[in-house]
């Protein structure tokens, strides 16, 4: 008998990452998903997946996470193109089926974006708070929180929440939701509803800051209709 012991060698994950935009060819298949992990560059994420097309051991991952890249980078032609060929690898996918979900709300096509959902469910994904999401553009913000059971912390369950008149829930999950436009946008809303002047001000700024683009939408959004005309939300939104 002959034994006969072999050491697989590893590569660093700065080693990965350098290759992988670099010269590709020389990782492997799971090295190349891999290193499109390492960076939040959304568009470096992309184009590293797309090197993963020409590998001999692909399936549909590299399709389906390179749409999904796409998705974020508001591509969302091209990621549509990218879940065909990614259904023709893997048929019944529920991830495949969740991002044309996604796909479908970005094209404000709501009742399709509900039937991806759905079959994403069935596939075994867990589809609430999308299923959610969908059901506050419907204006079924009962059965959106329905979905969202139990779901803390996230700017559109505060949204369902508000928009049915529970504020003092929709306050605390945007105290502790992530920073970020979205949230500081619908705080100053919150504020509006409640006759806070101060608050409107203070998260509408923060808003600003984030995105400048955001005054254009405060400037003609009925929710501050009581302030268009004050002094110190013209000068946010000016």
């Amino acid at each position: 008998d002959i034994t006969i012991n072999c050491v697989e060698p590893k590569r660093t994950d700065e080693e990965i990452a350098q290759l992988a935009t670099s010269n590709p060819d020389t990782l492997t298949y799971k090295e190349i998903l891999y290193a499109a992990t390492l960076t939040e560059d959304h568009q470096a994420s992309y184009n590293i997946y797309k090197s993963a097309f020409t590998n001999k051991d692909r399936d549909w991952k590299a399709y389906n996470n390179a749409a999904a890249e796409a998705i974020e980078l508001d591509l969302i032609d091209e990621a549509g193109n990218l879940l065909n060929q990614a259904a023709n690898l893997s048929d019944k996918n529920g991830k495949i089926e969740n991002n044309k979900g996604v796909i479908s709300c970005r094209k404000e096509d709501y009742t399709t974006a509900e039937q991806h959902f759905m079959n994403a469910q069935k596939l075994g994904e867990n589809e609430n708070y999308n299923l959610g999401i969908v059901m506050i553009q419907r204006g079924e913000y009962q059965k959106a929180l329905s979905y969202f059971g139990n779901i803390k912390c996230k700017h559109n369950v505060a949204l369902a929440q508000l928009l049915s008149g529970n504020m003092n829930d929709a306050l605390t999950n945007l105290k502790c939701s992530p920073e970020s436009v979205q949230t500081f946008y619908m705080l100053a809303v919150y504020g509006a509803r409640s006759n806070n002047p101060d608050m409107v001000y203070e998260y509408l700024e923060k808003a600003v800051n984030l995105d400048v683009s955001i005054k254009d939408e405060a400037k003609i959004d009925r929710e501050f209709l009581n302030y268009f005309e004050e002094p110190a939300f013209k000068k946010i939104t000016e």
